[in-house]
């Protein structure tokens, strides 16, 4: 019996143990779910710990609204643009020293119509309006400029702070005649954008020729005949243009100074072909034209060696101005007028032996001698007869109706010459 007594008392023991433990089990997580600190089976009632005395709060920036706004979208090269900032201040102090800057390559630094006022106070909204100009060297197409706005403003606690707002301004560079290239069809604006630096050229031209002519001043004429070679010379000019591009050499022509610069360095290019004719016709006139009274060695140089000369000769019957002419036909430098020569005969003074110039002309200017002769070396023949080694006559003189006419050559009357009959005949003949 006392064994079963001892047992008995065991085994409530270790009940009351066990009844112990979940009971303070129970009081560790009812404390835990409430953020109370558990020490030795309990919850803690300590207070949390407070900050550090003496730290200094923080310092916020006061709220600040920045925007930027342009009266149009898009600019031409050194073209102004207007731009207005607005600066909104939403906070209870005072906005001082501001300054506004604009940070863009393609923009010159701006210029404000209107000083910035030197505070803004609290709650408040300013204007300050100011003027972008693009750069002459702007690269085509959208920029984004920032825009930006520099201020101070005083701090709760004391001192001074600086802060800086920035907004983007989106600006379109364009071309010159952009906007009325594209109401046109499509295609026409870069035909025409294409065209126009080579079609000053075409009119220069086609004004300085017909002045040249003599034909008066009329309106130029730009015809369908002139589209092909001009577009050809646009591309051309399109090719160099983008080969300059290469080497950072810019040549757009939207630029006003340089706009004008192309039209007339095309125009200039286009007269000089013209103006080029005038002056070598004004040196050929001077040169080679014949004139009344010619001796004979001015007269045989022109006829032998002229830009208009033959390489045979003809002796012609015609009519000008009511009357009958007859001798050989030239022509003045132009290639137009006429002019009426006579047949020439040449010897020389001295003797027919070796050495002489009897011999030199008979071999190496002539070919033979007589009616046979032929004229080999024109340029030695004319420099022989200006050294005075060889004489000149007239063979056969100019006839003016019924009389013949005294001199080398007839100009004026017979620029007009009819003529109604024509014999081949050498100019110059050699004799003995």
């Amino acid at each position: 019996m006392p064994a079963i007594g001892s047992t008995a008392r065991l085994i409530f023991g270790s009940l009351g143990l066990a009844c112990l433990v979940a009971a303070a089990g129970a009081d560790l997580a009812r404390a835990q779910s409430k953020g109370a600190p558990a020490a030795s089976g309990k919850a803690s009632s300590a207070p949390k710990a407070a900050a550090p005395a003496g730290a200094a709060p923080a310092v916020q920036a006061p709220a600040v609204t920045l925007e930027v706004a342009a009266d149009r979208d898009g600019v031409e090269r050194n073209e102004p643009l207007a731009v207005v900032v607005i600066l909104t201040n939403k906070a209870d102090v005072e906005l001082r020293g501001v300054k506004i800057s604009v940070l863009s390559a393609a923009f010159q630094p701006p210029v404000i119509s209107a000083p910035a006022p030197p505070t803004v106070p609290a709650f408040r909204t300013v204007h300050h309006p100011m003027t972008l100009t693009s750069m002459p060297q702007a690269t085509f197409g959208a920029h984004k400029v920032p825009v930006m706005v520099e201020y101070t403003w005083p701090a709760p606690t004391g001192g001074t702070w600086t802060s800086a707002q920035t907004a983007m301004l989106t600006v379109q560079v364009k071309r010159r005649f952009e906007e009325e290239g594209k109401g046109l069809p499509g295609g026409t604006a870069v035909f025409l954008y294409l065209l126009l630096p080579v079609v000053p050229a075409f009119l220069a031209y086609d004004v300085l020729e017909r002045l040249r002519k003599g034909e008066g001043l009329t309106m130029p004429k730009f015809g369908t005949e002139h589209i092909m070679p001009a577009f050809l010379l646009a591309l051309v000019l399109s090719i160099a243009v983008a080969t300059a591009v290469n080497f950072n050499v810019e040549l757009a022509y939207t630029n006003p100074r340089l706009f004008l610069g192309v039209i007339a360095f095309s125009a200039g290019l286009g007269a000089a072909i013209p103006a080029g004719r005038f002056m070598r016709g004004v040196q050929q006139r001077w040169r080679w034209a014949f004139k009344n009274g010619e001796p004979a060695d001015e007269y045989l140089r022109k006829a032998l060696l002229g830009p208009r000369t033959s390489a045979e000769f003809v002796w012609v019957e015609g009519t000008a101005g009511g009357e009958t002419w007859k001798g050989v036909k030239l022509l003045q430098p132009n290639g137009t007028a006429v002019v009426l020569g006579a047949r020439v005969q040449v010897t020389t003074p001295d003797s027919a032996g070796p050495g002489t110039s009897w011999q030199r002309l008979t071999t190496e200017v002539f070919h033979g001698a007589g009616d046979e002769a032929t004229l080999a070396d024109r340029r030695l023949l004319v420099k022989m007869v200006k050294a005075g080694t060889v004489t000149v006559s007239r063979l056969e003189s100019i006839v003016r109706g019924t009389n013949t006419v005294d001199g080398f050559v007839a100009v004026g009357a017979p620029a007009q010459l009819q003529t109604t009959a024509t014999t081949a005949k050498p100019l110059v003949q050699v004799i003995r």
